[in-house]
């Protein structure tokens, strides 16, 4: 079984087997979906490939990075939703599939997800059903200052 964490904030210091991270199509930037701090971990290299052309985060595009070992997460799993023309949510589901099978395949227990594009409680739910398919685990954590995430 593979647990899934879905947490608002910075996830760069969440120990886990695969950091996924969703990524626009077109997007220039790791900051542009909010995985800067994850970039400078791994030495700006979301950005090259972004720069490079060899990522550029259409519908279920995957590429798998390896942090230095200092970091709390195993791997990066980049993955691309496309873009505007399918609605936000079936882009989310679909890469949140693609990501599971990603995760089973590089044989990770935990996978954390980051990048979830606005409005985060529509594509939480998203991605809770891209991965119905996959032996998942969800629980409830409480966020600091109150309220709760999807873990």
């Amino acid at each position: 079984m593979i647990e899934i964490t879905l947490r608002a904030g910075s996830l760069e210091a969440t120990e886990t087997d695969a950091l996924v991270v969703l990524a626009p199509s077109g997007a220039q930037s790791a900051d542009s979906f909010g995985a800067g701090a994850i970039d400078a971990i791994l030495g700006g290299l979301i950005g090259r490939l972004l720069n490079a052309g060899d990522f550029t985060g259409k519908a279920e595009q995957v590429a798998v990075l390896y942090p230095p070992e200092s970091a709390a997460f195993k791997r990066v799993v980049l993955v691309g939703t496309g873009n505007g023309y399918v609605p936000l949510a079936e882009r989310v589901r679909r890469a949140a599939a693609v990501a599971g099978k990603c995760a089973q395949d590089v044989g990770a227990k935990h996978v954390a997800i980051c990048g979830l594009p606005d409005p985060v409680e529509a594509t939480t739910t998203a991605v809770a059903e891209g991965l119905i398919a996959w032996p998942v685990h969800v629980r409830q954590h409480e966020v600091e200052g109150g309220g709760s995430e999807q873990d």
